[in-house]
C-alpha cells in the first residue's frame, strides 16, 4: 500500500478527531506507526573556497553546524571543521536560541591572502522512516512541555533571523482571510493537508535569493524548499499544532543544489512525521510525501535563526544554517564581496 493511501485513509477515520486549540494532554491513539529502516551509513566533505576580492582578510571565524541528534532519521553522527593549511582548530559552542544546539566555530588569525580553505567532514548514520499501519507497539509518550512550547513558538522579537514570525496581526488576519484557520473537529493531520495543498495550489518552485520570514513568503508566489518548509511550519504553528524545518546537505555529491529542507509535524501516538513540502509542490501531490522521509539527507540544522557566540563580540547569525557561515575583519578600498565556492562529495557503505 502506498504512503498516500494510508494518510488518505488517516485522515478519514472517524472517533480521532482533535479539537481545533489542540491540547498536549490529548490521549487519542491512531492506528499507525514510524518504521524505521536503516538505509546506509554515509560520510561526506564539503571543501569550500571563501574568499574577499581585492581584500585583505587578517581574522576569519567560520562556523559549521553540528548535524542534529534529536530526528530519528540519522544517528551516530561525526562532525569536524577545519582549515586546510592552518593550524587553527575548532572549538564548539552553544547557540544562544532556545533549542541549544551546538555547532563548531574555527577562528584563523595572521592571514593576508583574501580567501580560506575550508573543510568540513561529517558521518551519519541514515535510515528511512515512514508511516506503517498498525498502532506503535511501544505506547509513544506526549510531547513534552518543552518541547511543546519550542515547536509551536514564534519568532522572538530579539531575534530578526528566527522565521516564525507567523504571530503579526497581518500574517494573523491573511491566513484567516485565505480560510486556512482550524475548522471544529478537523484533526492535525486534515489540517496538515489543507495546508499542504493551499501551498501546491499558490506556489510554484523557484530557486533564488528570498526573505524566508514566513510573513514575506506569504506575500509571494514562488519559492524553494526552506521558503516552502518556514511557509508550511508557520502555518501549523499558527494552528497550534507543533511543527518544525530540518535543513540539510543531500547524501550525494554535488557542487551546487545540493541542500534540502523538509518539515516535521508532530501528530499523537504516532511522533514527528515528515512532510517534504517542497516535493508536494513540484509533483502537486499532497499527500504523497507526508510521513516519508526517504533517509536521503544529513540534516545539519533544526528550525531558523541560528545566534553563535563569536570571539568578534557580535553574534554570528542568518537566516538558516544548513552550510557554514562566516564572520570576518578585512582591509582595503573594494567593495566587501564575500565569495564562496563549494564542493560537496559523499562516500557511503
Amino acid at each position: 500500500m502506498q504512503i498516500l493511501s494510508y494518510v488518505a485513509l488517516l485522515a478519514c477515520l472517524p472517533g480521532v478527531t482533535k479539537p481545533a486549540q489542540p491540547s498536549r494532554l490529548s490521549q487519542e491513539v491512531y492506528p499507525w506507526h514510524l518504521e524505521k529502516t536503516f538505509t546506509r551509513r554515509v560520510t561526506g566533505t564539503l571543501q569550500q573556497t571563501r574568499s574577499m576580492p581585492d581584500l585583505e582578510v587578517p581574522k576569519w571565524v567560520i562556523y559549521a553546524p553540528i548535524p542534529s541528534k534529536v530526528l530519528d532519521c540519522q544517528s551516530n553522527i561525526t562532525a569536524a571543521l577545519s582549515a586546510p593549511g592552518t593550524n587553527a582548530t575548532a572549538v564548539i559552542v552553544t547557540e544562544k536560541g532556545p533549542l541549544g544546539q551546538q555547532a563548531l566555530c574555527l577562528v584563523v588569525n595572521g592571514r593576508t591572502a583574501s580567501d580560506l580553505p575550508v573543510k568540513v567532514d561529517y558521518s551519519a548514520d541514515l535510515s528511512a522512516v515512514r508511516v506503517r499501519p498498525g498502532a506503535s507497539q511501544a505506547p509513544v509518550p506526549p510531547l513534552s512541555e518543552k518541547d511543546w512550547n519550542l515547536y509551536t513558538a514564534a519568532a522572538s522579537p530579539d531575534n530578526p533571523d528566527d522565521c516564525m514570525d507567523f504571530n503579526t496581526p497581518a500574517v494573523k488576519a491573511f491566513i484567516e482571510a485565505q480560510g486556512l484557520s482550524p475548522l471544529p473537529n478537523e484533526n492535525e493531520i486534515q489540517y496538515g493537508v489543507r495546508a499542504l495543498t493551499w501551498i501546491i495550489n499558490r506556489y510554484h518552485y523557484r530557486s533564488d535569493n528570498q526573505d524566508r520570514h514566513v510573513s514575506a513568503l506569504l506575500k509571494e508566489d514562488w519559492g524553494d524548499c526552506g521558503s516552502f518548509a518556514n511557509i508550511f511550519v508557520g502555518i501549523m504553528r499558527a494552528a497550534g499544532y507543533p511543527a518544525r524545518t530540518k535543513w540539510g546537505l543531500m547524501a550525494h555529491s554535488a557542487t551546487a543544489g545540493f541542500g534540502h529542507v523538509r518539515t516535521e509535524l508532530w501528530i499523537n501516538s504516532i511522533g514527528w512525521v515528515t512532510v517534504d513540502v517542497a516535493q508536494a509542490v513540484t509533483s502537486k501531490d499532497p499527500l504523497g510525501t507526508f510521513g516519508y522521509d526517504p533517509g536521503d539527507v544529513i540534516y545539519t540544522w533544526v528550525d531558523t535563526g541560528p545566534q553563535l557566540p563569536s570571539p568578534m563580540n557580535v553574534l554570528a547569525h542568518n537566516q538558516f544554517f544548513e552550510l557554514p557561515i562566516s564572520q570576518m575583519s578585512w582591509h582595503g578600498d573594494a567593495k566587501p564581496n564575500l565569495v564562496v565556492k563549494d564542493n560537496w562529495t559523499v562516500s557511503q557503505k
